[in-house]
């Protein structure tokens, strides 16, 4: 991952639109989209999991499809570490 940010903050493209996209909102829309890597050494497996526990619940989810006849099901599951 600290590859891929490195590789992502040398990118003229990434530098360009963050200083857009900062200039262009205000508030929280304003915010970096790509995490500083302060940000990300700070993250670990139990955080992800609030994370996720918080904000990817049924009321806040879409399931889209293109190109599909029927759904057979869908069915959700929650994944937890032992």
């Amino acid at each position: 991952m600290k590859a891929e940010m490195a590789v992502a903050s040398e990118n003229p493209q990434n530098l360009i639109m963050e200083a857009i996209h900062s200039v262009g909102y205000s508030g929280a829309l304003a915010n970096p989209l790509l995490a500083p890597e302060s940000t990300v050494n700070g993250l670990n497996s139990t955080i992800l999991e609030e994370f996720f526990a918080e904000n990817f619940t049924s009321p806040s989810l879409v399931l889209a499809t293109s190109g599909v006849e029927t759904v057979v099901s869908c069915r959700t599951t929650v994944v937890r570490s032992s």
